[in-house]
């Protein structure tokens, strides 16, 4: 898994690389070759190379480990559970391949910057939450309503909440990997990932033994929440015209109300709908997502 993990990243690498090299157009069969300059920096080549090696080791040392210590049905509903949250990476994705090329544009205004960082981030956390809530509160419920228990063969629906979590850190830390991409800032978020990979390989052993599989989820959370504390620190240190306290003490606010917010909406219409007609249940549920997704767009328009 880590080697396929690997190729795909070197292929993207050369496809970058050739990009570089020579930029091909085609207007009525007419190309125009460009070629870049010979005093180019081959060490961000290699910066990128370490950070993308970095990053695949992080997201899947915890599946690693359980795959030389864990029993095949637990290590199989560990990884099953880890590839269905995968689709949250669509989400992340969007935006970070969106805010890559914007802060490259701007990287001389730090207003614009700092706006469309606050506005992407916004914008992701108002849909994650409101999906990730929506699967903590009623994933186990959906698919025994409609049937799905044969597909979904979860049992220990604690590792999914958890992993679940993990996830939101995971994709709002795109917003900032971004930024510090876009600006070339590649060895310190490849530095602060070899050190909590290291922390994490030191007590990963005791943390399964003690606490199971539960436990390698829970260091897992706990792996990408200090990943996200950490960068946003180093950012606020390095670039505190951009991130600055209060963008950050925003940032904070934001992410309570919304968690507040839906955690509220969420057991209400559980408490109240569910038991009354599970038809209107799910209804009301699809407009509630319908509507944070609309409202996540809204603010990109802003």
């Amino acid at each position: 898994m880590l080697i396929a993990y690997f190729l795909c990243f070197l292929i993207e690498l050369l496809f970058y690389i050739i990009s570089t090299y020579k930029k091909v157009v085609n207007n009525l069969f007419i190309y125009s070759y460009y070629k870049i300059k010979n005093n180019y920096d081959y060490s961000y080549l290699r910066s990128i190379f370490l950070l993308s090696l970095t990053i695949i080791f992080f997201f899947n040392i915890d599946r690693v480990f359980l795959s030389y210590n864990a029993a095949a049905d637990i290590l199989g509903e560990y990884n099953f559970i880890r590839t269905l949250l995968l689709g949250f990476f669509i989400l992340s994705s969007a935006y970070f391949y969106t805010l890559l090329p914007d802060i490259s544009g701007l990287i001389k205004n730090n207003y614009l910057i700092q706006k469309k960082i606050f506005q992407s981030f916004k914008s992701l956390n108002i849909i994650l939450i409101f999906c990730i809530v929506t699967c903590g509160f009623f994933f186990e419920k959906i698919i025994k309503d409609f049937g799905l228990i044969h597909f979904f063969m979860i049992e220990n629906f604690l590792i999914l909440k958890i992993i679940l979590m993990a996830t939101y850190f995971n994709m709002t830390g795109q917003i900032f990997l971004s930024f510090q991409i876009a600006n070339c800032y590649l060895k310190v978020p490849t530095l602060i990932n070899l050190f909590i990979i290291i922390l994490s390989l030191i007590i990963i052993n005791p943390t399964f033994i003690n606490y199971n599989v539960e436990g390698v989820a829970t260091l897992y959370l706990l792996m990408n929440l200090s990943s996200f504390l950490i960068n946003a620190f180093y950012l606020n240190l390095s670039n505190n015209k951009i991130f600055t306290k209060k963008l950050l003490y925003n940032l904070l606010k934001n992410t309570i109300n919304y968690f507040a917010c839906s955690i509220i909406i969420m057991y209400l219409i559980d408490y109240y709908i569910y038991s009354f007609s599970k038809i209107i249940f799910y209804i009301f549920l699809a407009i509630i997502l319908f509507f944070a997704f609309y409202k996540s767009q809204k603010h990109l328009k802003i």
